[in-house]
């Protein structure tokens, strides 16, 4: 019985002890907090011109007449009725200023040409005979008169005839290329008959049109920037700003030109990024770095040594990614936080990760 009593202590002894050993040391010491380091790229507040635009909708057309410089379009009309004997031109083709895209049966013309040349001839040498014979006396003053008058008549007869030959071989305009053909050789055109379509490709402009509460103060050479597809912008300024509404689409039409070297086709579509306000010397940080707590706040969180803090700003204009700011903390050369800034609270040690 005192064996199994003393078999019975020494297994409880044994089993205390490794209860102690298994016991975790410090159970009931306070267990230190560790502050967490947060790794974040920065950026510096600098001095930049930011712009605010209003963006209109659009297409690329033809420029229309004005400034003593004809229009960018034009449809080639016959200027007289007539059989097509020639077509001097092709689709896509590009034509210089004056010359011939299209003769017309010109053999009735060419005929008067030729007589009334005849008769200018002939009164020519009518008036040089009288002239010399009124000092013998073989002539009058009347006779004299009566013979410069024919050759006058016959002159205007010559520039007449001449101007209706012309008439005839319809020119291009202006340099540029031909984007239709509407006739063949053989086929007979009355007078105003649309015989080609031809655009000047340097004299674009693109058509867009703007709401109305952007019209107070816009006016003709605002800057803008023409934007197509993948392009980069392409800077221009307003050449017109038009005086009412269109009743379909509500907007106000402006026009914009197109420079030389821009790469733009008529009737490609593109947007007009039109400048409204220009903000300079503004205090600006990358837009990733303004985090916003509550509707209508914003903060930024500045880096002082390993240290970030968040302080409360004032947000304004914003452009190509860069965001005006404001604030008792706020000037040039201040350190924020760009990359991560949703992610730290607001204060933390931070450490800053290479650009």
């Amino acid at each position: 019985m005192r064996q199994a009593l003393g078999a019975a202590l020494l297994l409880l002894g044994i089993a205390g002890i490794m209860w102690l050993a298994w016991w975790p040391r410090g159970q009931d010491e306070a267990t230190p907090e560790v502050t967490p380091v947060v790794a974040v790229r920065t950026a510096t507040v600098a001095r930049r011109t930011l712009h605010r635009y209003v963006v209109a909708y659009g297409t690329v057309e033809p420029a229309p007449a004005g400034g003593g410089r004809p229009g960018g379009g034009s449809k080639l009309a016959a200027p007289v009725s007539g059989v097509v004997t020639r077509v001097l031109c092709a689709e896509g083709a590009r034509v210089e200023a004056g010359a011939v895209m299209f003769q017309l049966d010109a053999r009735v013309a060419d005929a008067s040409v030729e007589k009334a040349r005849e008769e200018v001839k002939f009164a020519e040498l009518a008036v040089a005979r009288e002239r010399r014979l009124l000092p013998a006396g073989g002539a009058s003053q009347k006779s004299v008169e009566a013979a410069e008058q024919a050759l006058a008549t016959a002159q205007a007869r010559q520039v007449d005839a001449e101007v209706q030959e012309a008439l005839l071989r319809v020119k291009a305009p202006f340099s540029g290329v031909v984007t239709r053909v509407n006739v063949r050789p053989g086929e007979a055109v009355e007078s105003k008959t649309i015989l080609a379509e031809l655009i000047d490709t340097h004299h674009l402009v693109v058509v867009a049109g703007l709401p109305v509460a952007e019209l107070d103060g816009l006016a003709l050479g605002a800057r803008a920037q023409i934007l197509a597809g993948d392009r980069p912008p392409v800077e221009t300024v307003l050449t017109y700003v038009s005086a009412e509404l269109d009743p379909v689409t509500g907007l106000d039409p402006v026009r914009a030109a197109v420079p030389d070297g821009a790469g733009l086709l008529p009737g490609q579509f593109a947007r007009l990024r039109v400048v409204r306000e220009v903000a300079q010397d503004q205090l600006t940080v990358p837009e990733q770095s303004v985090v916003r707590p509550e509707p209508g706040a914003c903060a930024v969180s500045i880096v002082e040594g390993d240290l970030a803090r968040r302080v409360p700003v004032t947000c304004g204009i914003q452009e190509g990614g860069m965001i005006a700011i404001a604030g008792p903390a706020i000037r040039e050369g201040v350190v924020v936080v760009s990359g991560g800034a949703y992610g730290i609270p607001a204060e933390s040690r931070v450490r800053v990760l290479p650009p």
